[in-house]
């Protein structure tokens, strides 16, 4: 966020808006994830930080727009930035993601534990 003042500063705005809102945005995150996700019921939390990375990919995508006639670094950064933060909600890994044994990585779901089967198996005659 002191980039986006020192750049405000000498005369960039765009890169000034971009610096600081990219740096309120990650404080803001770990914020979310370090402090307040505690507060937040746990199969609402990944609901929470997806609507997050949302509203961050539309930022992402209004400045990717504002920045077009702007250098090309700014254009790249952003477009990659808009891109990886739309990919997904980050509730399940891609079906082509696979750990270095080549095993597909498994996928746990946030809620309340199943019921358990307590019944007993019936006893031999």
């Amino acid at each position: 966020m002191i980039g986006g003042l020192i750049q405000i500063r000498i005369g960039n705005p765009l890169n000034g808006a971009l610096f600081s809102s990219f740096g309120a945005f990650w404080v803001a995150l770990a914020a979310i994830l370090q402090w307040f996700s505690k507060d937040i019921p746990a199969a609402q939390v990944r609901h929470a930080v997806g609507l997050m990375l949302y509203t961050f990919a539309i930022l992402a995508a209004i400045f990717l727009l504002c920045s077009l006639r702007t250098t090309l670094a700014s254009v790249v950064a952003l477009t990659t930035s808009a891109n990886t933060s739309n990919t997904g909600d980050g509730s399940a890994p891609s079906p082509r993601c696979r750990d270095p044994a080549g095993r597909r990585p498994q996928v746990t779901r946030a809620g309340p534990p199943s019921p358990r089967n307590t019944s007993r198996p019936a006893a031999p005659a």
